[in-house]
């Protein structure tokens, strides 16, 4: 799908292991692929809490890499085992592990966090799991708030109106760092598709930055996509087609936006029903 498009952001593939297909390598060398776990099973023939227990000593690990490997094999423990209760405390203690480690550990668990999107509809503590992640927004490293932006984004289906995510999301969007940028782009994407609020309130600023001659055409690439979601809103579906063939399109020639902009206006006349025609013809 061309509104998909996401080009070349460092933190979509930091780092480049010998694993299986798709897939990355910690420092103690335990492969991460979707749905794979580390070694043969979790906990053995053990319950749900002894799994759960033997991966949380693994997390209390002071190495690196033993850290790692305990993050990665949480997927196979929600599949395992998808029991709310679980579901619910290995989220927030992994909620903590994201606040308190480095990069390459945050990383991890925004892995585990997109491949285990199935199970979040089994969280409970919804508004812990957020306020435990909030602070990293405050940190000085970029790249620390850009992973948060995106573990934000993979989660909100969950937390779809919270309003200091909102406001987070929509800050970061005039961050100077570009791997923020984009991060916050992807997750003012995923907020705009489950939240009629923020997909109105963000209408605006969105439409603001494609035309913004300050903005890389790349990021207009990015940012285009997030339109087709402009559909709660009457006038906001209608000032989104009007700036985007009275505007986009003649001041943009370049193939891929055009191809971009075009499967949007497709997407938010599917939804809109009225535009119908005009986009056809």
């Amino acid at each position: 799908m061309l509104g998909a498009v996401d080009h070349g952001s460092p933190l979509d593939a930091p780092f480049h292991g010998h694993g299986p297909a798709g897939g990355v390598t910690t420092p103690g060398g335990a492969a991460f692929s979707p749905g794979v776990g580390v070694g043969g099973g979790v906990g053995g023939e053990g319950d749900a809490n002894a799994a759960l227990a033997e991966l949380d000593q693994g997390l209390r690990s002071g190495r690196l890499g033993e850290q790692g490997e305990a993050i990665v094999r949480f997927p196979r423990l929600f599949s395992k085992y998808p029991f709310p209760i679980l579901i619910n405390s290995a989220l927030l203690k992994l909620a903590d592990v994201f606040r308190q480690s480095p990069n390459f550990i945050r990383l991890c668990v925004l892995r585990v966090v997109q491949q285990s999107e199935r199970h979040l509809d089994k969280v409970t503590n919804v508004d812990e799991l957020a306020r435990r992640l909030f602070p990293v927004l405050h940190s000085n490293d970029p790249v620390a708030r850009a992973l948060t932006l995106r573990v934000l984004g993979a989660l909100a289906a969950i937390i779809p109106d919270r309003r200091r995510a909102h406001h987070d999301v929509r800050c970061a969007l005039d961050s100077h760092d570009g791997a923020e940028v984009r991060a916050a782009i992807f997750a003012a994407g995923r907020f705009a598709a489950h939240s009629k609020a923020f997909s109105v309130n963000v209408c605006s600023k969105i439409s603001e930055m494609i035309r913004g001659l300050a903005t890389p055409l790349d990021m207009k690439v990015r940012l285009v996509p997030i339109l087709q979601h402009m559909h709660h809103d009457a006038a906001s579906a209608a000032a989104v087609r009007r700036t985007c063939v009275r505007e986009m399109l003649p001041g943009y020639p370049d193939e891929e936006f055009t191809c971009v902009t075009l499967h949007t206006l497709t997407l938010l006349a599917a939804k809109t029903l009225v535009d119908v025609p005009d986009q056809v013809t």
